[in-house]
Parts: structure tokens; sequence; C-alpha cells
């Protein structure tokens, strides 16, 4: 278990008259073998924060504690060995170019003193579970951006590590290899049990991969809990604002005019713009159709999008409805007790 309380990480200005908080008060707990997603655009502090679970930032204030000791309490060489159970990836790979596939995949091994044919033990199937065989006599000018990564995850796990920390490691990769690299990342944890850290500003990313998330912003968190309850759920602002993209939370102006003219044209209804969002089995059930039929209530859909997170359906519909006061109170209550959640527009399309 990775436990960071009450981080704080201050720096200086260049003048050293005043300070910047880049990490403000942040408490978080990451549960062992799973895949734990910091979510945040750039500056927001994230990478700042996952840093100080190994201490490449030594925070101003607060505790850091991985598998019950507090790395901040440790000495020099005791934090040393504590760090070869974190493995860390990152966005640019930061391979040695004079060296090869194999030899940047044993380089850690080589620090740490291991003998040749145990380095060979080990590297051997490393390179065998990333998929690099064959591409192991070759130097990383030759490879890839995908083949770069793969290295830089194989050279994460050569001290079998406990915690890998992923520092926007698909930023700058296109969809398709990322796609492949985030499948890997989950055939490690599944395989291996590690316990995986993506910090990242792609909401595609923690989709695809993450059980929970914190969305930082301006050093703090803003937001956290499951992936499915962040995306079903987004409560701040500028959580709202990330997951647009994906799930049509911000309403473009055309749309919101027509809801506008939706409105004038039924000016005795009780006309209601919604957000409906649906989750697993939900999700492919009719019933938008079931009310329409049901409670004599007329739909006008305008938006919607369906994805698939930790492996459960999830899809988002923007509505309208005009009906009366009464069948609009049913219909709601219908949705309701078929855990569907339901969001009204109508102060957002009134603004």
């Amino acid at each position: 278990m990775i436990e960071l309380k009450h981080i704080w990480q201050t720096y200086k200005s260049p003048d050293g008259k005043t300070t910047l908080d880049a990490v403000k008060d942040v408490s978080i707990t990451i549960n062992d073998g799973e895949i734990f997603g910091v979510l945040g655009r750039s500056g927001a502090g994230k990478s700042t924060l996952v840093r100080c679970i190994n201490l490449l930032n030594r925070p101003t204030k607060g505790n850091v504690i991985v598998d019950g000791q507090d790395l901040t309490k440790l000495s020099a060489s005791e934090l040393r060995r504590v760090r070869h159970k974190i493995g860390m990836i990152f966005q640019h790979f930061n391979l040695l170019s004079s060296r090869t596939v194999y030899d940047n995949v044993a380089l850690p091994l080589e620090l740490a003193g291991v003998s040749r044919d145990k380095i060979r033990e080990k590297v051997t199937p490393l390179l065998e579970l990333v998929g690099l065989t064959e591409h192991a006599k070759k130097y990383p000018a030759q490879l890839s951006g995908g083949q770069k990564q793969r290295v830089g995850i194989a050279r994460a796990l050569a001290n079998d590590p406990t915690v890998l920390l992923s520092d926007e490691a698909t930023s700058a990769l296109d969809p398709e290899t990322t796609t492949s690299t985030l499948a890997l990342l989950r055939k490690i944890n599944k395989e291996l049990g590690v316990t995986i850290v993506m910090i990242t500003h792609q909401m595609e990313v923690v989709k695809q991969i993450c059980e929970r998330i914190v969305v930082m912003d301006h050093g703090e968190v803003i937001e956290e809990g499951s992936v499915l309850d962040v995306f079903r759920n987004p409560r701040h602002p500028t959580t709202r604002s990330m997951l647009s993209g994906i799930l049509c939370t911000e309403l473009p102006a055309q749309v919101v005019q027509h809801i506008r003219d939706i409105f004038k044209a039924h000016p005795n209804d009780c006309n209601k713009a919604l957000r409906i969002t649906f989750v697993g089995e939900e999700a492919t059930e009719p019933v938008i159709a079931t009310c329409a039929t049901r409670y004599g209530v007329n739909f006008n859909i305008l938006a919607g999008q369906i994805s698939e997170i930790q492996e459960s359906t999830f899809s988002s519909l923007t509505v309208v409805c005009s009906c009366s006061q009464e069948a609009y109170d049913r219909v709601r209550e219908y949705l309701i007790s078929n855990n569907i959640q339901i969001e009204e527009l109508n102060d957002a399309v009134n603004a």
C-alpha cells in the first residue's frame, strides 16, 4: 500500500523572495495491486506529486509511506534499497543510445552488481514479456516509439518492483501504440501483481486502464473515486471540462440554441433538457422507448456517446423531453429506480 499524507511541495522563486506551492496538502491512498491514475492538465502538480513516491522529489512537508515504511525518514542507503522496488517509465523513454535493447534492460542489474548469468536469466524473459525478443541486439535508433517504450517498461521491471510509476508514458505515442502499451501494462499488472500509478492528462488513458483516479488542479486534489463514478458524475468544473471530449459534458452552441427553440415551441409543457447516463446492462435497455410509450413523453435525442470503461458499457444521452409535470415526475422516478443517472441541464441552457 502507498500512502501520501499531507504532502506539500514548495519551491522558492529564483530571487528567493517568494514561494510557489506545486502540491498543496495532498493525501491519497493507493491499494496493493491496483492501477491508479493521477489526472490533470499541464502544471497541475501531478508529476511533482507522484515523484514524491520514490522521493525523486522530496516533499517539503508530509509523509510518504510505501509498504509500511516512511520513506522520508530513511537514510540514504535505506532509500536506495527501497527504490529498487519502485520502477519508473518515462514519457521520452530515457534509453542509452549506445546500448542495445538487451543492454538497456540489463543496466539496472549491472549497477546492482548482478552476475552476467543472472542478468541473462532475468532479461531474456522480460524481453519476451514485452514482445522484443527479436529486437534484443538492436539500438534505440532502430526502434519505433512504441518499441522504445517497451524497452523502458522492461528496464523498469528488471529489479522485480512492487510498484511501477508511469510518468506520461503514452503521451508521445500514437493512439494505436498507446492502446497496445496500455494492454501490456494491464498484462503486467495482472500477471505480476505490480501496483501501477499512471500520471496522465489523457482521459482516454484512465478510461482504458485505471480503476481509481484523483484529478489535480493547481496542486490540489479536486476529485477522486472510481473511474466509473468520476466519469458518471464529474463534480468539479475542471473535471467536467476534461471529460467534455469523451462524454459531451459541454453542449455546443448550436445544440443549446436547438433546445431553446424546442422550449419555445412547447411553452405550456414541462420542458426538460437532460443528460442521462447509463452503465453496464442499463446501457442496452430500451429505457427511452419504454418511457415514451408508458408515460407518453416526447423525447428529442440531441447527442449521444457510448464507451467501454473497466469492461463496462458506459453511455450518455443528451435529450429534451416535453410533457406534463406529472409525466416527467414518473419518468424521473422510473429512470432512477433503474439505476440511471439524470442531470437536468435547464440552468446551463438558460444561462
